[in-house]
């Protein structure tokens, strides 16, 4: 049978994208916190200003897939550029440095650098409002993942965000709402394994938001 890492918390950076046939991607800069079994990945590119600047991004559980020996990525909230096909395939560790992952369906090559200042306790919560609408949240020590189901009702489209911890509130980072500065939220634990968002100061919405416990996708 062929295995595959199913890799544990950590927040990883892209270092390079190969496809089999054609040219590398030099542009685009990804970064992806892993829990114990969600996951949240955004896609940027460098503005001529020198900012990151939000292409695609994309949160989820992390499947293993043990009889073909390959992992999932599920795109349960999906933002921004259509990803395009199924995003599926193998890793393999690089000791003392990261992950090595192969693709199936569009045969490539990347490699992924473990950044070894993410660490600490784990977070994640997978859940729906009281209008179906998903979120899910993903932290490894001070890194963290947010990621929400569009919202037809606010006009708000899918959005994924990438921030850090700064006192008792999350910083968004790389994020595909239009923000600057950085605005931030907290999140609060519910019942019954749930959770909640409330947003602080530069985010563009001030209702909070209150998932309960859904492991099953949107």
């Amino acid at each position: 049978m062929v295995t595959t890492v199913y890799p544990g918390p950590a927040v990883y950076e892209r270092r390079l994208f190969q496809p089999r046939v054609g040219v590398a991607d030099a542009e685009s800069i990804v970064s992806w916190v892993q829990g114990e079994r969600l996951y949240c990945d955004v896609r940027s590119t460098v503005a001529p200003d020198g900012r990151r600047r939000f292409r695609m991004g994309f949160a989820g559980p992390l499947h293993h897939h043990p009889a073909t020996g390959e992992v999932e990525w599920e795109h349960a909230i999906a933002a921004g550029a259509a990803f395009g096909a199924a995003d599926v395939g193998r890793l393999a560790p690089i000791p003392g440095w990261g992950l090595l992952e192969t693709g199936r369906d569009l045969d490539y090559v990347e490699l992924w650098e473990r950044d070894e200042t993410a660490d600490g306790p784990v977070l994640e919560y997978l859940g729906r409002d009281e209008r179906g609408r998903a979120g899910l949240f993903v932290s490894v020590g001070d890194r963290c993942g947010l990621a929400l189901a569009d919202d037809a009702v606010e006009g708000r489209p899918a959005s994924v965000h990438l921030g850090r911890r700064r006192g008792h509130e999350w910083i968004a980072q790389h994020t595909a709402w239009a923000s600057d500065p950085p605005f931030g939220f907290a999140i609060t634990p519910g019942p019954g394994a749930g959770f909640s968002v409330s947003w602080r100061t530069g985010a563009p919405t001030t209702a909070d938001i209150h998932f309960h416990h859904d492991w099953s996708t949107p």
